[in-house]
């Protein structure tokens, strides 16, 4: 585990209650400026609107899972609004992505909508990238505060920028072959504390063609991934989400190095290690 995980695991995941539910329109009725400041309020400490509204999403999306798998996903954000969308705006990417106008746009909120009361994945008439529904953990708003004062390593994701859930698709691995070749994301391998079925993480790399020999290489390496075991890694520590079993957290994700060579070929794997080398995949 690195370092830095330690000084994080202690923190309490109690909620930060705000006071307001999603209403029917699919918001929570409240400014999130103020939102913020409330929890800043309660916490004692300075909660800007980007650390609030990180912790929301990080909350909403994977609870608190380990603290590993927490931060990677807050990166995903942190990166996608520096790299691929180019805003640096926290906020503007869950709260301001519908047109001006629209009802849902600059609150707070779900993704997918229900059918008879329950949630509809296949659904998104929000219109929103991520959730932001649920209110953050005292342990998520310091994750946050963590996450963008440089505390945490900024590269510890290996520059991720997106994620999902494979554990709720009906074919995990048809799902990372349509990410590679449809939107050019790839896998960006194992992560320390970091459950690829619950949330994988993919990095958007538009100069690797899917048809590529690396573009092949990591794709058949995710592929791999949804077919390896998944890690366990509770016994670990730093990843206790609750009580559990001492298993080999590796033990799926070893072979999955090698089944990518065997597929996609020795020259694939090169390139691949050429341009970890070079900073451009780790």
């Amino acid at each position: 585990m690195p370092a830095w995980v330690s000084r994080y695991v202690g923190y309490p995941t109690t909620t930060v209650a705000s006071g307001y539910k999603v209403n029917a329109d699919g918001n929570v009725p409240a400014d999130p400026n103020a939102l913020a400041a409330a929890a800043g309020r309660k916490l004692g400490i300075a909660v800007s609107l980007d650390a609030y509204t990180l912790a929301r999403y990080v909350t909403s999306e994977v609870g608190n899972q380990s603290v590993p798998e927490r931060v990677a996903v807050m990166q995903d954000a942190v990166n996608r609004v520096r790299y691929v969308e180019g805003t640096n705006s926290l906020t503007k990417l869950p709260l301001y992505r519908q047109p001006v106008g629209h009802k849902n746009r600059g609150f707070y909120g779900p993704i997918h909508g229900k059918i008879a009361g329950v949630t509809n994945v296949a659904s998104a008439p929000y219109k929103r990238w991520a959730s932001t529904s649920r209110d953050p953990s005292v342990s998520n708003l310091m994750l946050a505060i963590g996450v963008l004062n440089g505390d945490i390593p900024a590269d510890f994701n290996k520059g991720a920028d997106d994620q999902m859930g494979p554990e709720h698709l009906k074919d995990p691995v048809a799902s990372v072959r349509s990410h590679g070749r449809d939107r050019r994301q790839y896998w960006v391998g194992p992560l320390p504390g970091v459950d690829p079925w619950r949330t994988i993480q993919y990095r958007t790399m538009k100069d690797v063609a899917p048809d590529s020999q690396l573009g092949q290489f990591l794709i058949v390496r995710g592929e791999a991934a949804m077919r390896a075991a998944r890690p366990n890694w509770n016994g670990l520590p730093d990843c206790q989400t609750g009580q559990a079993t001492v298993t080999s957290p590796n033990t799926g994700l070893i072979v999955v190095g090698a089944a990518a060579v065997a597929t996609a070929g020795i020259v694939g794997a090169a390139l691949f290690r050429r341009r970890q080398r070079q900073g451009g995949v780790v």
